[in-house]
């Protein structure tokens, strides 16, 4: 079986010397539409990794959330990667409302001929698992449409099999390009801010909303995002990683002439 030719990594090139050779003896580039349906922002998210791993291939990606979508243009496409949220009881997110109908209706064409694969977002605490991605991933089927990748279904913590799900894909896809396609490790840092590189915001304001008094304890927080690029608008969800005083945890060790290294599960209950 003939192998594609490409530069290896010990080559006397620079990086981006090295990608664009690797592009240039990989042929043509492959087409790849990435479609999102989020709903609080996890799909976008993934959406515009995938984008940014793509670029580093033999890809040729572009990337629409799937509300503003012209679904005309489905049954032409070549390669879609639909990236899926699931809402409430297993309906589609609202921005996919129209699509998720669109779709599942008896009119719906054709669409022999188009290669996809899907990635389902979800949360295993809810009865409905994923059910949106799983509908879209049916649907295609259904419609003629050519799996070229098992969907994968992700939990809350998807950061593992969005890293297999898409590294299995460029494989497949440009198996000769993907060379110059390696996604983000885990552990290495993305570009801005997010769950997992989270930043470091100081609280700016805080008080007590409930009057003088009062057994309840209701407190508006301010915390700035000055530095940070991020913008939050109301209704977005909000990740908070609260930090404990240094000072304050080591006097109550002392005060309770506890070891640093004592874990919790090693205390006895207060009686």
């Amino acid at each position: 079986m003939s192998q594609h030719p490409f530069v290896p990594d010990d080559a006397p090139f620079t990086p981006e010397q090295r990608l664009w050779l690797n592009r240039a003896v990989a042929g043509p580039p492959v087409p790849v539409t990435v479609l999102y349906a989020s709903q609080t922002g996890n799909a976008e998210g993934l959406a515009k990794k995938l984008v940014k791993d793509l670029k580093k291939g033999n890809f040729l990606p572009t990337m629409s959330d799937i509300a503003q979508y012209d679904a005309a243009k489905l049954p032409a496409e070549k390669h879609v990667l639909l990236i899926a949220s699931t809402y409430g009881d297993g309906e589609p997110p609202d921005s996919a409302a129209d699509f998720h109908k669109w779709l599942m209706a008896e009119s719906a064409p054709s669409l022999a001929g188009v290669k996809y694969s899907v990635l389902a977002l979800g949360d295993s605490s809810y009865p409905d698992f994923c059910q949106c991605g799983i509908d879209f991933d049916l649907r295609f089927e259904a419609l003629g449409a050519e799996r070229i990748y098992p969907r994968v279904d992700c939990d809350v913590e998807f950061d593992a099999e969005y890293k297999a799900w898409s590294q299995g894909i460029m494989s497949l896809l440009a198996p000769a390009g993907a060379v110059a396609a390696v996604p983000m490790a885990l552990d290495q840092e993305e570009d801005g801010y997010s769950k997992n590189r989270p930043f470091p915001a100081p609280i700016i304001r805080q008080y007590n909303l409930n009057g003088k008094g009062s057994e309840k304890r209701t407190h508006h927080i301010e915390i700035s995002l000055d530095g940070s690029g991020l913008s939050y608008q109301v209704g977005d969800a909000l990740g908070v990683y609260p930090q404990n005083s240094a000072a304050l945890v080591d006097e109550l060790l002392r005060s309770a002439r506890l070891s640093s290294a004592t874990t919790t599960s090693a205390l006895s209950p207060v009686r």
